[in-house]
């Protein structure tokens, strides 16, 4: 049976099967001629109302903005704006998005419509049921913790939240990767991927409600509570970007303990004494889900990279321990005591060295110490070799106004032709804002990226690299979150630092050739307790060709010209893809 979704429609539930338009009111009742209406799935909040329908065999959600915001035009254009955000997100763990649509009924009356892919399968609290209340355990508590810290990040870089999150909330996908129809009643093993996804998006707003409460339409979006899980400030309308943390906490509470948060609630001290349930769980974990549900919204993590961050570190302190024994000594012991033996050239002195323990006290004093030596007696070796970028000396920056200016240095690929590399860099005192790949943080001043046009023109950057032929877009980030999401977001500020660099060098009659280079995430994330001060990670870095030898290959004479004569205190081998099989100039 097919559902009219006309709000003026007399008898909206009429039987009306086998027709194409609605028995009551005439309105057609295949929307956009692709989707089947069968069911109203919510109805609760001023903005929208939510559908369950089918396009032929697949399910679909269709949301549909409450009439009466009609007449809001900002109502409207922010709805058509969700559509837009939900499209770019494209993550596995967001069910994805058909489109904007407009339906038009019977009487004139216009809908605006989302189309939205439907997710089958259990959620959380329907898994726990499932299987007998079987909680999950630590290890996959902090892969699952993970999943949707990964949505979370791709979310909030669209400046949304979702509003919502919930044990029902949280579905997993097949493990096959396919969408749709398969209940399987399991738990994916914690080494998989992509396995959950967060639903309900019909309540992720944030920008929408702050400006239509912002604008005389508190009542548009009432606070959407799911009690238990929603924090103080959501109940108050006064929702934050870390809301959603607090739900998350709360969410785990319940998947370690099988106990609904509230019934944890003392009044009296407006806590939940959750802990002593979660059985076999480290106090690490369970400080680490406290910490997500903190009261205060300022003592929750700043943002979702943060508690993928704070993940790597957990897991290495619950799971991985250095060796009290190098594993090198171990290594260097069984070859000195085989050196007699093997007969190998350094070590076949060691033969007349009658004592085992002395001649492995020898072995490992020349092992330790060769090295040492030759950076002493020539560390220009050490660096042609490729052994250490420590070794070579690096370039001392031009101040060019707030850019750091490197000048021209060579570089040979492996056909033993040349190029010459110039570097600018914006200096420290731009740097990309935490978790932002389109945004500049300058002191306490917000920038785009593209607004920084006629900054750098005014501080001469075309003087200096007007006359290349190439441009470089240097993409990196810091130590902001998991290796896989930073390096996704080092590419795209590639990608913004690229736009801008057309549009400075769009008229420059030399620049011929534009090309992306991706670093990925800086590595070493215990080099500093602040890592904005280390390296020039989180800084804009452009490199031009000032010369090049016809077939040229500029990613192997770049990474050659970068590891031989490092620029201020960069180096590659601080990066994710700073390897020289990963290295790779892309246009």
């Amino acid at each position: 049976m097919s559902l009219c979704i006309n709000p003026n429609c007399p008898r909206i539930n009429a039987d009306n099967d086998n027709t194409r338009f609605c028995l009551s009111c005439g309105s057609e009742l295949l929307l956009d001629n692709r989707y089947q209406v069968m069911r109203l799935l919510t109805d609760n909040n001023n903005f929208s109302k939510v559908y369950e329908a089918y396009e032929q065999n697949t399910p679909k959600i269709i949301k549909v903005l409450k009439e009466h915001l009609n007449t809001h035009p900002r109502a409207v254009e922010l709805f058509q704006e969700e559509a837009s955000i939900l499209g770019q997100l494209n993550h596995r763990g967001i069910p994805q998005i058909d489109g904007y649509f407009q339906y038009q009924t019977r009487d004139g009356l216009l809908l605006h419509c989302i189309a939205i892919e439907h997710i089958e399968g259990y959620n959380f609290e329907e898994l726990l049921q499932q299987q007998g209340n079987r909680l999950i355990s630590e290890k996959e508590a902090i892969a699952y913790l993970r999943q949707i810290a990964e949505i979370l990040v791709a979310v909030h870089s669209q400046n949304y939240y979702h509003w919502n999150i919930k044990p029902s909330n949280i579905k997993f996908a097949p493990s096959d990767g396919s969408r749709g129809g398969d209940k399987r009643a399991v738990y994916p093993t914690p080494q998989s991927t992509g396995n959950l996804i967060l639903i309900d998006f019909a309540t992720a707003r944030e920008l929408t409600y702050l400006h239509l409460a912002n604008n005389g339409m508190e009542d548009a979006i009432p606070a959407v509570v799911s009690p238990g899980y929603t924090p103080p400030e959501q109940v108050s309308n006064q929702p934050l970007l870390q809301s959603d943390f607090y739900a998350l906490g709360r969410t785990f509470v319940f998947l370690l303990t099988g106990y609904h948060p509230l019934e944890f609630y003392d009044p009296q001290r407006d806590e939940i004494y959750w802990r002593s349930y979660a059985a076999g769980i480290s106090p690490l974990v369970m400080d680490f889900i406290d910490w997500l549900m903190a009261r205060n919204p300022s003592d929750r993590p700043i943002n979702a990279n943060e508690i993928l961050q704070r993940l790597d570190e957990l897991e290495r302190e619950l799971y991985y321990s250095d060796s009290p024994f190098p594993l090198t000594i171990i290594a260097g012991l069984i070859i000195a005591f085989w050196a007699k033996l093997l007969r190998f050239p350094l070590f076949g002195w060691l033969e007349y060295v009658t004592s085992t323990t002395l001649r492995l006290a020898i072995f490992i004093i020349v092992i330790v110490s060769v090295p040492g030596v030759l950076a002493v007696v020539s560390p220009k070796v050490i660096c042609s070799l490729g052994l250490s970028s420590d070794a070579c000396p690096s370039q001392e920056p031009e101040k060019i106004g707030d850019i750091d200016y490197f000048p021209p240095e060579e570089g040979t690929d492996s056909q033993g032709k040349s190029a010459e590399f110039e570097v600018a860099v914006l200096s420290r005192e731009y740097e990309w804002r935490l978790g932002s790949a389109s945004q500049i943080q300058s002191d306490d001043e917000i920038i785009r990226v593209q607004d920084l046009q006629p900054r750098l023109e005014q501080q001469g950057v075309l003087n200096r690299l007007g006359d290349t032929t190439d441009i470089m877009s240097v993409g990196t980030a810091s130590c902001e979150g998991a290796v896989a999401t930073e390096e996704l977001r080092a590419l795209q500020r590639a990608k913004n630092i690229q736009l801008l660099a057309k549009t400075l060098f769009g008229n420059s009659p030399t620049v011929k050739n534009y090309h992306l280079l991706n670093l990925g995430k800086f590595k070493d994330c215990e080099k500093t307790v602040n890592p904005s001060e280390t390296s020039y990670q989180r800084s804009l870095i452009i490199v031009g060709v000032s010369k090049k030898d016809e077939g040229v290959l500029l990613d192997e004479a770049l990474y050659d010209r970068l590891k031989k004569k490092p620029f201020g205190d960069f180096k590659l081998e601080d990066y994710s893809l700073g390897s020289p099989e990963r290295f790779q100039l892309t246009n």
